[in-house]
């Protein structure tokens, strides 16, 4: 439960500040061609790519580490404690692809509906025009996807450390 709770709060941070940058025009400090739709899609559809090609390049080395583990389990060693830090590792690589993914779906559905007047959401609302509503999710799906891929790379890192660690305790084993 406090895990669910901790993975929402960036989320919402983001979508305020967004939300602020949006309504007091601070946005047009920086150059608003990275509110362009096309901006948008190809940026976060670049960072979608690198994530599953990051994701691919793990998977194939996690064989790798997974034998490791079943060597430390059969020597009945502490390595095979890895293995549940692999697999939340693993877990949070999977939640930042569909994250990027989400962005760029809902992203792209908010492009396509932007001229579309659906007759339940009733614009301009007292608190938020619908293109400042289109502005602001865009900016939150570049925000969102900034860092998912910033939690994605310090995942990557964490695995490496983990593999350096277990190959190295394994080459320790060995030389004894």
């Amino acid at each position: 439960m406090i895990k669910g709770i901790y993975s929402i709060v960036p989320i919402i941070i983001v979508f305020i500040a967004s939300y602020f940058l949006v309504h007091n025009n601070l946005y047009t400090i920086i150059d608003t061609n990275i509110l362009e739709d096309t901006f948008v899609l190809n940026f976060i559809g670049i960072f979608f790519g690198f994530a599953i090609t990051s994701l691919a390049l793990i998977y194939s080395s996690y064989e790798k580490i997974a034998n490791t583990i079943v060597d430390a389990v059969q020597q009945n060693d502490e390595d095979s404690n890895y293995e549940e830090d692999i697999f939340e590792l693993l877990n949070e690589l999977k939640e930042d692809v569909i994250a990027i993914f989400y962005c760029i779906l809902i992203a792209f559905i908010l492009i396509l509906l932007r001229n579309i007047d659906i007759p339940i959401v009733k614009f301009p609302m007292k608190i938020i025009s619908k293109d400042e509503l289109i502005l602001i999710s865009k900016l939150s799906f570049v925000l969102l996807t900034l860092y998912a891929m910033y939690d994605l790379t310090q995942t990557i890192f964490d695995l490496i450390k983990i593999s350096y660690q277990l190959s190295k305790r394994n080459k320790e084993k060995k030389s004894s």
